[in-house]
Order: structure tokens, then C-alpha cells, then sequence
């Protein structure tokens, strides 16, 4: 596998101004003490993804970024300096004044002692040559600036002493230094790569949110590397609480968002090489519609293409980002997801990691190879999975359960999925559940007990009987519903009466596209024709998926309406080639057969193995069928 480079540009975040020992920082966290030294956090413990406790000492975890202290020092030493060396000129200049103010009080001092008495004379003249002594030595007391910004200070002595400042030009590089860190013009709103400019406060955390949702729909590498790695670890990718997450709208052909309250939009979600395809499901089921699409985007979430969101999708050249549209559960669930996968898996929690459960641990799978040494050595397969002979959960009805009960325990199954359904043998009457169904489930469309998913049900002998609370029911009651869903299930062993509704078990692939089969095994089933019976009614009725199998043997069907005992339709609203396959074998028809009632292409093939049925010609076909019969004749029921 290539090699593939990701450049990560990073940003900053100020924590304070002080440092706790308490405070919990994150990567590329920065301290500023005292307005002049900065330190940056360089490493985070990995199991919290924070700095605790570790010291600015500790150069292990904090950088000593940027100290500007000396530089600060050097400046206020030179202002102090400039400071100083005016001062002394200052003080140099009193005292010259304060000498021409002696040398002039000297002088009145010594003509008034002049006049007043000539014997004074000799003072005076002592006095005078002082006088002129001083006024001399403040005549040398000078101070001037040079051509090269020095300061000289001359004293009445003659002595010379000097002090360099600092010039106008490197005061103004000192200023825009500065004020550099702090101006508008090097106060940037973007990242980049620019080593004299800082970013604002309201870019760094925009940008930092921005790298939040993209960090909230990644998962770790560690778990990734074990998804990638392993053929049953599974996880979610989908946060429906991720800030981008739209509830309400769609994404369109062209990568736009539309409104519809029946959909919902997945954030941005990271989209690999390594991942190869994603596949997105609602209650572990493929999207049926085909108008809703995944869109793909660039590492800068420019729009690249989109799909219809009913199948998965494959990681392409220039890839990063993949949104999913996804329609609302009918169930009043909305649990979506998105794996890794071109096929759905039941439902788990984002952010979770599951074991897939797919393993069933038996001497033919050991033979083979399907539990190995390598599996056994990674934990896949235990010695406690051997013991139980499969990994699959299991839910029991008994008797004494409620019609609500049963529905919640088969709705479970359902929507969790890979669900062995134990009933324990009994008659079950279903009636009031129906309204349970309308009012508390917002089912309209079909109702009925929720198969598919990967379930198989054994009934044990058991009755199930479908009676409508009242007529208003009865187009769109059945006793048991896959849910427009093509996933897998098997019925066994079983007794199903309708009496007035439409279908005993109402077998609908939807046009889905991922393969399934649908297996039905010493069944009987009776439909009894109501007041308002129409002509969907019958025992089995549905539509076909894309590629599919149903297996049917050792099955009763009985019923005295005016339709074909069994029928499948083909899929609708596509043009894609479709690949089905229905086998019919050992069965008892009272009357009517089986109907497949679309027209197919010529590409398409879709087979009947119609053999050893008691009935002798019961099979309608549409055009491009292929049939196979043999050994069907009348047969006495006993």
C-alpha cells in the first residue's frame, strides 16, 4: 500500500497567564508570564490527552517559546542610561549657575567691602581672585550631544566623561518591534507561515472548532488500526451531536443541502485510503431511496461528487471528507450509522467498538477454516464461544406475554439485529396491538411483528392469529412485517392466521441492493378473506430486491380470496439489473399458486424452481422469468 503524507497546520491557544499545577492543558497550550516569556505545551499524557502536574521545568512537556525579558532589560538599561546622563547634564548646569550666583554675590560682597573700608581691600581682592577662579570653572562646565548619539559631560576640572544612547533609528526598529506584536497589520485572521505575525483571538478559536468537528468524527488510530486490521471489530462513525450534523435536510446531486423533514445530513466525516468504501444505515438497514445522495469533499471540504446514499460509497483520489443523507427510520427509531464496509452492520452507539457478529463457532466451521489458530490466538474465537457453539443473543416469548411485550421483544430483535427468537408453544391472538403500533410506533404504511435483520424465529408449533380491531386495519395488517428491509430471516416451525388483513407475512425487499435470503421452513399459513378484502391479500406478498433468494419447503398455504396464494413483484423505481432467485419445494397450495408480476429486462435474471408442489399448474409469470418445474401434481392434504 502507498505511502499517503497529511500536513496538519497548527494553532495556539493562550491558557493564562500563570501556571497550575491543577489545570488540565492541551496540546499547543501557551502560558505568558509576566507579559514576556512564553511556554508551550509540546506533549500530552495519552491516555487523558492533557498536561497535568508537570512543571514549566519539565522540558519533556513545556518549550520555553519566546523570551523577550533581556531584550526588555537591554531597553529600559538604555532609557535608564539617557535618564541618568540628563540628569548629570542637569545637575552640571545648576552647578554653573549656582557658581556665577557666588562669583556675583562675591563681587557685591567685595565692592561693599571696598567702600566700606579700604583696610579691606587686601579681602577683597582674595575674594576677587576667587570669584574669577570659579567663574573660570564654570566657563569649562559644558555638555553636548555628538554626531554618533553620545553624550558629553565636561566638569570644572576638565574632565570629560560620555555615555552612548540609543539612536532615533533603532529606537523605531524597538517601536515597531513591538508594536508589530500588536497592530492590526500583524494581527492576521488566517493561519499561515508568516514568523512576524500572531492571530487573533476570534481566528484561533474559530479555527480550533473548525479542528474540533473534524476531531469529533475521527476516531483514534489506535482504534482505527484495529477496524482496519480486524475482520470483527466494527464502530460508528456518525455523531449525531457533531455541530455539522443537520436534522431536516438532504444533500442533493450537486453537493447542496435541501430541506426535508423525513431526512437527516451527517457532518463531515474523515474518508480514507486505508478505509476503502463506507456504507451509512438507518436501524441497520440501507437507505430505500434513491433520491438522497452521498457527497465527497476535499481536505478543504470543497465539493468533489455525489451518489445515491442506497448503496456504499468507494474512497476515490483527492478524497477527505464523505457527508451521508439518510432517511428517518419508519420504526420511530433513528439509529444511523456509518462504518467502514460496503455492507450494513446492526446498529452501535458512536463512538463504541463492537465484535461483529458473524462467527459461528461449529465443527463445519472449523473444518472449514473458519475458526483458525490466528482467530483463537486474537481472541476472536474463545474457548467459551466453542462451548456455546455460536456468538449470537437470544430472546424468549412465552405464553404469559402481553401482545405489547412480544411486539417490544420482536421490535428488539429487529432493530438490534442477529436475534435467535425462541416462542414458547402456545396459541397468540393479536389485536389490540395494532393501535399500539399506530399511536405509540407511528407505523402507517404496514404493520405487523418486525422480522429481518439477520433473526431467525422458531415458533415451536405456535398459532399466531392476526384479528383487526376493526375493518380500517385490514389494508395494512399483517402478522408478521419485514419492513420494506431485505435483510436476512428465517421462520420455522410455525402456524401464522389472518383473518381480514393483507398478508401473513409480508416479504418486501424494496429494491435494496445488498444480497439477502429469506428462508421459510415447515410453515403453514392460512389467510381468511374480510369484509374489506383486496387483492393484495394473500399468504406471502411482496417485492423483490436487487439480488435476492427466498427458500421455501415443507410449507401449507391455504386461503379462499380471489389472489394468488404467493407473489413477489419486481423491484420498483430502478434500472439496475436485478438478480433474484425463488425456490418452491414440498409445498401445499389449496388453490392459487404463486405470481411474480412484473415485466424484467432482458438483462435481468430472475429464476423459479417450482418442484414436488401439489399443485399442477399454480405459477403466473411475467415476461423474462425463467422457470423450472418438475414433479408438481394434486395432492390430497392429510
Amino acid at each position: 500500500m502507498a505511502k499517503t503524507e497529511t500536513r496538519v497546520k497548527v494553532v495556539f491557544t493562550k491558557a493564562g497567564e500563570a501556571y497550575s499545577a491543577t489545570q488540565a492543558y492541551r496540546l499547543h497550550d501557551y502560558i505568558v508570564l509576566g507579559g514576556v516569556t512564553i511556554y508551550a505545551c509540546k506533549k500530552v499524557d495519552p491516555a487523558t490527552m492533557t498536561c497535568v502536574g508537570h512543571p514549566l521545568t519539565d522540558t519533556a512537556y513545556w518549550d520555553k517559546f519566546m523570551d523577550i525579558a533581556d531584550f526588555k532589560a537591554a531597553a529600559e538599561k538604555a532609557t535608564a542610561s539617557a535618564n541618568a546622563a540628563a540628569k548629570s547634564a542637569t545637575d552640571a548646569a545648576g552647578a554653573a549657575n549656582t557658581a556665577k550666583t557666588n562669583a556675583d554675590t562675591a563681587m557685591e560682597a567685595a565692592n561693599a567691602a571696598a567702600s566700606a573700608a579700604n583696610t579691606a581691600k587686601t579681602n577683597a581682592d582674595t575674594a576677587t581672585g576667587k570669584a574669577n577662579t570659579a567663574a573660570a570653572g564654570a566657563e569649562k562646565v559644558n555638555a553636548t550631544i555628538t554626531a554618533d548619539n553620545v553624550l558629553k559631560v565636561t566638569d570644572r576640572t576638565g574632565a570629560e566623561k560620555t555615555l552612548e544612547l540609543v539612536n532615533q533609528a533603532e529606537a523605531a526598529t524597538i517601536k515597531t518591534e513591538l508594536a508589530g506584536k500588536f497592530d492590526k497589520d500583524s494581527v492576521v485572521q488566517e493561519p499561515g507561515d508568516a514568523e512576524d505575525k500572531v492571530m487573533s483571538q476570534k481566528a484561533v478559536s474559530y479555527k480550533l472548532s473548525d479542528l474540533t468537528s473534524c476531531v469529533n468524527n475521527v476516531m483514534s488510530k489506535t482504534d482505527f488500526n484495529l477496524a482496519m486490521s480486524s475482520s470483527f471489530l466494527r464502530t460508528n462513525l456518525c455523531n449525531q451531536n457533531a455541530p455539522d450534523f443537520k436534522d431536516g435536510y438532504f444533500i442533493t446531486p450537486s453537493g447542496g443541502l435541501q430541506a426535508n423533514e423525513a431526512t437527516v445530513t451527517t457532518g463531515f466525516i474523515f474518508f480514507t485510503k486505508e478505509m476503502e468504501s463506507l456504507v451509512c444505515s438507518v436501524n441497520g438497514k440501507l437507505n430505500t431511496w434513491n433520491n438522497i445522495f452521498i457527497a465527497l469533499y476535499d481536505i478543504n471540504k470543497n465539493f468533489i461528487s455525489a451518489k445515491p446514499a442506497n448503496k456504499n460509497v468507494v474512497w476515490q483520489e483527492g478524497v477527505a471528507f464523505a457527508r451521508f443523507s439518510l432517511q428517518k427510520g419508519s420504526t420511530g427509531l433513528n439509529h444511523y450509522q456509518v462504518e467502514v464496509g460496503t455492507e450494513p452492520t446492526p446498529y452501535i452507539e458512536y463512538g463504541k467498538a463492537d465484535i461483529k457478529d458473524i462467527v459461528k463457532v461449529t465443527e463445519k466451521n472449523i473444518a472449514t477454516g473458519s475458526v483458525t489458530s490466528e482467530k483463537i490466538a486474537t481472541g476472536s474465537v474463545t474457548s467459551e464461544k466453542i462451548a456455546t457453539g455460536l456468538i449470537r443473543k437470544q430472546i424468549q416469548i412465552n405464553t404469559s406475554d402481553s401482545e405489547i411485550e412480544i411486539l417490544l421483544k420482536m421490535k428488539k430483535a429487529f432493530d438490534e439485529g442477529s436475534y435467535d427468537v425462541y416462542w414458547e408453544h402456545g396459541t397468540y391472538t393479536f389485536s389490540s396491538v395494532y393501535q399500539y403500533m399506530i399511536d405509540t410506533l407511528k407505523w402507517s404504511w404496514t404493520m405487523g411483528l418486525p422480522i429481518g435483520n439477520n433473526c431467525r424465529y422458531y415458533f415451536n408449533g405456535s398459532t399466531l392469529i392476526s384479528n383487526g380491531p376493526s375493518d380500517e386495519y385490514s389494508e395494512s395488517r399483517n402478522i408478521l412485517d419485514c419492513k420494506a428491509s431485505s435483510q436476512n430471516y428465517e421462520l420455522h416451525d410455525g402456524v401464522l392466521i389472518n383473518n381480514g388483513g393483507t398478508y401473513c407475512v409480508h416479504d418486501e425487499g424494496n429494491g435494496a441492493e445488498g444480497f439477502y435470503k429469506h428462508v421459510y421452513d415447515n410453515m403453514q399459513m392460512k389467510y381468511v378473506k374480510g369484509s374489506k378484502t383486496q387483492y393484495l391479500s394473500k399468504c406471502i406478498g411482496g417485492g423483490m430486491g436487487l439480488n435476492g433468494l427466498v427458500l421455501i419447503s415443507r410449507c401449507i398455504f391455504d386461503t379462499n380470496a380471489t389472489a394468488q396464494d404467493t407473489s413477489w413483484h419486481g423491484p420498483l423505481h430502478t434500472e439496475e439489473k436485478v438478480n433474484f432467485k425463488i425456490v418452491m419445494t414440498n409445498c401445499y397450495f389449496s388453490k392459487q399458486g404463486i405470481s411474480i408480476d412484473s415485466t424484467f429486462k432482458d438483462e435481468d435474471s430472475v429464476i423459479l424452481e417450482f418442484a414436488n408442489n401439489s399443485i399442477k399448474n399454480g405459477e403466473i409469470m411475467s415476461k423474462n422469468v425463467t422457470l423450472y418445474k418438475f414433479n408438481n401434481e394434486i395432492r390430497n392434504r392429510t
